[in-house]
This record gives C-alpha cells, structure tokens and sequence, in this order.
C-alpha cells in the first residue's frame, strides 16, 4: 500500500458517473467520512479509484489506498472502526477483472481476502456486529444472493437467496432485504434468526392481481467450444407443452453482462412472452390473430400500432403510412407515429 499522505477536500471528489451510499461511509463516532475517488488528473468512466477519509472536525484528507494497478470502491467501516472493507478489482489485469473483499487497516497495505472465491463482490458491504464477517451480494447462476463472508475462515455462504437482491441491510439481528424476480416486482422481506424470510409490504399485489404471468426455468445449452451456457426461458401464460410455440430469443448487451432472475422494468421477459407474434416477425400469423376482433377493435392504439407493424413487415408501405397517419391523429403528443409515417414516406420514395 501507498504511504498515506495529506490533501486538501478539493482535490478529491466523489465519481461523477451515478454516485451513491455506497461511495461513502461515516465512522461509527462520527469523527471521519471515508470515500473512493478519483486521483487521476483527468476523470474518466473507467479510471481507478482510490480511498481517502476525511477527519471532519478538522477537514484533513489522508489518502488510505492508492494503487495504479487496482480500482477500490464500496467503502464500509468496522464496527469499532478501525478497519475499512472496500472491494479491489485488479483492473491492470484486465478491464472485466471482478470485484474481490478487500480490507485495510490504518498504515497497513490493503489485504485481499477473497481472491480465491470465483465471484464477483458487489457492494453494499455490511459488517456483522462482532466484525468476524461482512455480508455482500454476489451473482450465481443468473441470480443475486446475500452472502455472509467469514473473514478468518475467508469462506462464503448464502444467508438470503434471489431472485435478484437490489439491496439489504441488518440491524438488532434482523435482515431486510430488497428482492425481485422474473414472476414479481421488487419486494420487501425480514428475515429474523432461525426464520424463513417474510413479506413487510404488499404495494404491487393489487396492480399484479389482474395479470397472467407464465412461468420461468433455467436450462443448459451447450456453447462455443462445448462450454454449458445458462439460458432463461419464459413461457407465455397460456404456454401448453403439447403444442409447437416459436421461439424469441433475447440478446443481452455486453459483451460481460448478463440476463439474471429478475423483473426488469425495460426488458420485461414476460411482457416479450406474452406478447404475440409480431416480435418474431410472423405477420401473417399476427393478423390472423387481429381479425376475429370487433371493428370497434381495430380503432384502438395497440391495434393499430401492432397492424402497422405487420404492413410494415411485409414492406406494404402505402398501407403503413395510412396508419401510421391515423395513428399520429388519435396520439399527436406520441413520437412513434410519426417515426412510423417518416420511414414510410422514405420507402415510397417521398422524401
């Protein structure tokens, strides 16, 4: 570890891409704030942060870990305070290189302790009380786990299992989690010693009472070079095994990111399921689907919106602007109609 040294406040400043509580932490005294940040001149997305703690009385600045070739972030004090948790990814490695445990003591170089655990730690960081683990939440298998990181025996166990974990706290030997999964939105869950975690609120439960959802699995193909590779499939609600269904597949972005077990509010797998055919470019199909529907039917939106697709797909671009037309009358503050019409009047030859 790097000597510490002292700078005045300015010089360091908390990241600027999407900051949050877990950049920070504030001793349990309430005498020092310790932070990650930035050292370099020039601030970047990717650049390599460092710790500092601030001592707030007097406003001084003593740099804890500082390492060109690691990235430390999540900073979170002991319970007695004398010693930090943070996570260290050794990005001059490489630029993927996952997050590990690292804890540092006031003087000492920084000791990595999860370096022989295939995961990737993810913040927030949690002490337990008697300061012999930290809990943390990590990925496995497509899903979000809590995990109790036991510091002598430098050995991880899951202590609340995803779904997805977006956050978690634990107080008086209680732990509250923050959960969702691809069947459910976010939850809220307490989870007391020897007991099975239980359900503190019912916010979606009357919006989520009038959908039919289908379910989910995880299965295994094989991939590049025979390596098995995790798939989530999602059925729609109706979905009968009997039957032959086609198949959409969702690529995530990347190229080290990955779909997990979780209700995304923007990529929503049983929206795409429930959908229909127009998502896998069966337009025939889909308008077999439209037509037994009452004329007072074809006068809505989503109708609309999902025939045009169909003119569109099968490159019928007069009949397509007739609707993407009708379309920007009943919505004119709605942008896709007009996107609609502009790309139709394109292919006519009309611009």
């Amino acid at each position: 570890g790097a000597t510490p040294t002292y700078r005045t406040v300015v010089d360091a400043k908390i990241k600027r891409g999407d900051p949050d509580a877990s950049c920070f932490d504030i001793s349990p005294d309430g005498r020092h704030l310790v932070f990650s940040f930035d050292p370099a001149h020039e601030k970047r997305s990717d650049g390599r942060c460092a710790l500092a703690e601030i001592t707030l009385k007097t406003g001084r600045l003593e740099v804890l870990a500082q390492d060109l070739a690691w990235d430390y972030s999540a900073p979170r004090y002991s319970p007695d305070g004398r010693r930090v948790a943070c996570i260290a990814s050794h990005q001059a490695l490489r630029h993927t290189a996952p997050g590990q445990l690292a804890v540092l003591t006031r003087g000492e170089p920084v000791e990595v302790l999860s370096a022989e655990w295939d995961h990737d730690v993810q913040p927030p960081l949690l002490w337990e009380q008697d300061g012999s683990a930290v809990l943390l939440a990590a990925e496995q298998q497509g899903m979000r786990h809590v995990w109790r990181f036991d510091l002598a025996d430098r050995r991880a166990e899951v202590v609340h299992a995803g779904g997805w974990v977006q956050a978690f706290d634990k107080a008086a030997g209680v732990l509250v989690t923050l959960a969702d999964a691809a069947d459910h939105p976010p939850q809220v869950l307490a989870t007391l010693p020897g007991q099975a975690p239980r359900r503190i609120e019912t916010f979606n439960d009357a919006l989520l009472a009038g959908l039919a959802l289908g379910r989910h699995e995880a299965i295994s193909v094989p991939g590049a070079l025979g390596d098995a590779v995790q798939v989530w499939l999602h059925y729609p609600p109706d979905f009968d095994a009997r039957k032959t269904w086609p198949l959409l597949q969702v690529i995530h972005g990347g190229p080290h990111t990955a779909f997990g077990d979780q209700w995304h509010f923007r990529w929503n797998m049983k929206a795409f399921a429930a959908q229909g055919y127009v998502e896998l470019g069966l337009f025939e199909e889909a308008r077999e689907e439209l037509s037994p529907l009452p004329a007072v039917m074809h006068d809505r939106v989503d109708v609309i919106e999902i025939t045009l697709l169909c003119h569109m797909g099968r490159q019928r671009w007069a009949e397509a602007l007739a609707l993407a037309t009708k379309l920007c009358q009943q919505e004119p503050a709605e942008p896709g109609g007009y996107i609609h019409a502009a790309f139709c009047l394109h292919e006519l030859g009309k611009t």
